[in-house]
């Protein structure tokens, strides 16, 4: 169990980096050159990207790559490249549909979901690189 919650943490770190880090190439000059505020306030106000990606990518890791673990599993289709499709699919729908719902402008959450299907293939890739090597180990387990 505290291999699968570490892995899981690493996985949201690969995609909250990967979600997140576009974003950080505009708001890190940007606040940069609002030197007059505090240091602290700069650094926030430049990461934010990163908590917010953060806090998706952990909610979708738990909400639907959890539950799609358990279904390929069961169905027997464990595969890297399963799990990216559905990381990419579900990166770019959940951005992209947030913020129509909230802005009600289809155009801006389309674009937003470039990172998004970014964020969700890089936590698919890690996720499934762990579930390889466990797959593995159980095959080799059940042979012997």
């Amino acid at each position: 169990m505290r291999d699968a919650i570490r892995n899981l943490a690493a996985a949201v770190l690969w995609g909250t980096s990967a979600g997140g880090a576009p974003f950080l190439l505009i708001t890190i000059p940007v606040f940069w050159s609002g030197l007059e505020h505090s240091g602290v306030e700069m650094i926030w106000a430049a990461f934010l990207p990163l908590v917010y990606a953060g806090l998706l990518v952990l909610a979708a890791a738990i909400a639907i790559g959890l539950p799609l673990t358990a279904l390929l599993g069961e169905a027997g289709m464990e595969s890297p490249v399963n799990y990216m499709i559905a990381g990419a699919l579900f990166g770019f729908l959940i951005p992209a549909t947030l913020l129509a719902a909230l802005v009600g402008e289809g155009a801006v959450g389309l674009l937003f979901g470039i990172p998004g299907t970014l964020a969700g293939t890089a936590t698919a890739f890690r996720w499934s690189m762990w579930r390889t090597k466990v797959q593995s180990q159980d095959c080799g387990l059940e042979s012997e």
